[in-house]
């Protein structure tokens, strides 16, 4: 962009023919369906600053409420990245800085060609902080996963297809590790015990059809195991208006799971 003298990415020349745009704005659209269709965001604050020879950029998302601000974090958040103690939570990875505090979800990136852009995201990210509703705490079910064996940073919030069913959406992701084994466990919040009933109904048939599926009564009246080929051991049960699922280890960590049910 800066080479080119032009303030949007996806304008820049690409071959003479296409621009980055042409290539690449579906791709990218696609890959962040959070971002453009389910988080829905209500404003979009753009900027692009040019301060000694770096292009740094900021994108402040009004997400509307602070769980979606968490949900559309998690739902980019490099795991690899350096963790910062930037609003709530934030992380860089190479030249970028992205971080959520209270409904705002902000994105930072720079550039230049010296290769000395990252030096510029943190005096960013400070200062847009600053402007901010100050930063809270994580979503309070959030909050109440255990502790002990929380794989870092795999906290999440999705809207999508959680597991692969929407109607599980929206759901709360946390990963567990025991030994080499991880599992992860999902919290799918409905409106009462009824609808919750009506969630794991919908689950014992699915897992019927591509598992063998046995009543677990020692979780509660409506528990089950189901082993299947693609998606392992899943133990389902409700709790109230909760419906929980533990996946991914090939026997239910009793500690963990019951752990899990008394945050709720």
């Amino acid at each position: 962009m800066y080479l080119q003298k032009l303030r949007a990415v996806w304008d820049i020349d690409w071959d003479g023919v296409h621009t980055y745009g042409d290539i690449y704005q579906r791709p990218e659209v696609e890959h962040c369906i959070y971002n453009f269709e389910l988080a829905d965001f209500e404003r979009l604050a753009h900027q692009v600053y040019m301060v000694a020879g770096t292009e740094v950029t900021v994108d402040i998302y009004d997400m509307g409420s602070p769980l979606d601000a968490f949900g559309i974090y998690t739902g980019e958040r490099a795991r690899d990245g350096q963790f910062l103690q930037i609003g709530t939570e934030g992380y860089q990875s190479g030249d970028i800085l992205n971080f959520f505090q209270d409904r705002y979800y902000v994105k930072i990136d720079a550039y230049a060609e010296s290769g000395t852009a990252s030096m510029w995201l943190t005096p960013f990210a400070d200062a847009v902080s600053g402007k901010l509703p100050k930063a809270g705490d994580f979503p309070e079910l959030v909050r109440s996963f255990p502790q002990e064996g929380l794989v870092p940073h795999s906290l999440a919030y999705v809207r999508g297809a959680p597991l692969g069913h929407k109607f599980l959406s929206p759901a709360y992701l946390a990963e567990y590790a025991r030994g080499s084994e991880v599992m992860t466990v999902l919290v799918s919040p409905s409106l009462d015990s009824q609808a919750a009933s009506e969630k794991i109904g919908r689950m014992k048939d699915h897992l019927a059809k591509v598992g063998e599926v046995v009543p677990m009564e020692k979780y509660g009246r409506e528990a089950i195991l189901a082993r299947t080929k693609y998606q392992g051991n899943l133990l389902v049960l409700t709790k109230e208006n909760f419906l929980v699922v533990f996946a991914g280890q090939e026997d239910p960590n009793e500690a963990l799971v019951n752990s899990v049910l008394e945050g709720l």
